[in-house]
């Protein structure tokens, strides 16, 4: 008779979606389907030779030739259009009349969320250069590889949300002022994010190794391109956390009138802290 109370608990689940499985409807749309110049066979630029591949960059996984010159990677065969999701929420809402003038109320929400994404193997846009002395570069001359670091294999991202937002006051009335109505109320809420993003690589360490004469970017297949996936490898690491915290409240009340209509007046104050904390892996 005094009170009620309000809750909701929803759970949402979705599968992930590959590209591949798409396929078929964006070609048979009449769509291109998209191939990457960074392929895992590399793409070699000079101003001489302009964008070529090796002769034989068709005969690797997923290198696909797209004219006479070159091949194209298919990063749709491996990466995911749509991530997982898991969610579960709740939301509590509430209020209870603890006198005939003076009212308690509150809200809850909670809310935790995870998620995994899949991207093709990483693109090396820091586009390593190699020398024309390098005894794996077949063109004789300085260029830039348009590369793709396929060994350590997709991108996989795992990432987790969690939401908490509590409130809750008194409102109520009485005769101050002849006749006054008021509220004081309070909230903290939190929003931390974190994810980790697995086989992602350094430009730096792959440099460096193309540099030493001991790696063939050209064939994904070759054991020095194995050799050197521990020292290329790298996990991205990202948190963060956003606190927020506030109370105040107000107090109305008619000052007089003016003919039959009253002039009112509302005072009050808020305070309110915002705290945010990020986290980055070193590199």
């Amino acid at each position: 008779d005094r009170g009620n109370i309000t809750f909701v608990l929803d759970h949402q689940e979705k599968e992930m979606m590959y590209n591949r499985q798409i396929k078929g409807l964006v070609t048979g749309a009449g769509l291109p389907w998209a191939y990457s110049s960074f392929n895992s066979s590399a793409n070699f630029f000079s101003p001489t030779t302009g964008l070529v591949g090796v002769a034989n960059c068709d005969t690797f996984e997923n290198s696909i030739r797209v004219s006479a010159a070159r091949c194209g990677f298919d990063h749709g065969a491996t990466s995911a259009n749509e991530s997982s999701l898991s969610r579960d929420s709740l939301l509590v809402n509430g209020n209870y009349q603890l006198t005939d003038n003076t009212a308690f109320f509150f809200r809850a929400i909670a809310s935790d969320t995870s998620s995994l994404g899949v991207y093709a193997s990483a693109p090396v846009d820091t586009y390593p250069t190699i020398a024309a002395s390098n005894p794996y570069n077949p063109f004789g001359v300085d260029g830039t590889l348009y590369y793709r670091f396929t060994p350590l294999g997709t991108r996989d991202s795992i990432r987790k949300d969690t939401y908490r937002d509590f409130s809750g006051g008194f409102q109520g009335s009485n005769d101050w002022f002849g006749g006054a109505d008021w509220k004081l109320s309070a909230s903290h809420g939190r929003v931390a994010q974190a994810s980790v993003n697995y086989n992602y690589g350094l430009g730096s360490a792959l440099q460096n190794a193309i540099d030493t004469g001991n790696y063939n970017p050209f064939d994904p297949t070759h054991p020095s391109v194995v050799a050197a996936a521990p020292s290329v490898a790298h996990t991205v690491f990202v948190e963060s956390e956003q606190t927020t915290v506030s109370f105040g409240g107000n107090i109305s009340f008619d000052l007089f009138s003016i003919g039959d209509r009253p002039a009112g007046f509302v005072t009050g104050f808020e305070y309110l802290e915002d705290r945010l904390a990020l986290t980055y892996d070193a590199q």
